[in-house]
């Protein structure tokens, strides 16, 4: 039986990253429309990313953040893409449907190619040889990201078997549309429709 996937990339999705470490202990949970999405806020929040469907499996990718002025685009893709399956509740998601689940989803660290710059406000993990995004449903570890030498999951299995694991190293070459749920991702080159993350091409700094 395949699981809900637990840190699922969304559309009409929204990913938050928190800033601040102690928000007061009156801030609330609010909700505000960011590019047409209902966003879920959470206390101290300063930086969102909203996906919006606009047809099909494509999707407008933006990047906002929160001066004193409000909500601020500071990029925006117009050519990201979703899931093929369409858009499903999260909770109602199931792994193997090409589908996006919707919601508002946290994003407490990132991953990728490129070295770690000290601006950079978030948690950073640089990806090497053998790293996975475990999607074996008879692991431990499903869900999580682990390179092949720390074990417990089949990372030796074929593509074509529902309990292969995404190989992250492969994400910047990759146009097959096959992704894993646990994060947006950015490619390059031509962006096919992933089977559940939220996929763009490098996005362009918005206008001033």
């Amino acid at each position: 039986m395949t699981r809900i996937g637990l840190l699922a990339t969304t559309l009409l999705l929204t990913l938050l990253t928190i800033l601040t470490a102690t928000p007061p202990a009156d801030a609330a949970t609010r909700t505000r429309r960011l590019d047409g999405v209902e966003v879920t806020l959470g206390p101290g929040t300063r930086q969102v990313v909203t996906v919006n469907r606009t047809r099909g499996y494509h999707a407008r990718v933006t990047y906002w953040v929160k001066n004193r002025d409000g909500w601020q685009v500071r990029m925006r893709a117009t050519d990201g893409r979703i899931g093929y399956g369409g858009l499903v509740p999260g909770r109602e998601r199931r792994q193997g449907t090409g589908t996006t689940p919707l919601g508002t989803y946290r994003l407490p660290w990132a991953f990728g190619r490129h070295a770690a710059k000290d601006v950079w406000k978030i948690d950073y993990r640089r990806i090497h040889r053998g790293d996975f995004w475990v999607q074996d449903n008879a692991s431990d570890f499903y869900n999580r990201y682990r390179n092949q030498e720390q074990g417990g999951f089949r990372w030796r299995l074929p593509a074509s078997d529902e309990n292969s694991s995404e190989r992250l190293s492969d994400y910047p070459g990759s146009t097959s549309g096959r992704s894993s749920p646990a994060s947006t991702t950015a490619r390059s080159g031509t962006v096919a429709p992933g089977s559940s993350c939220t996929s763009t091409a490098p996005a362009r700094p918005a206008a001033a």
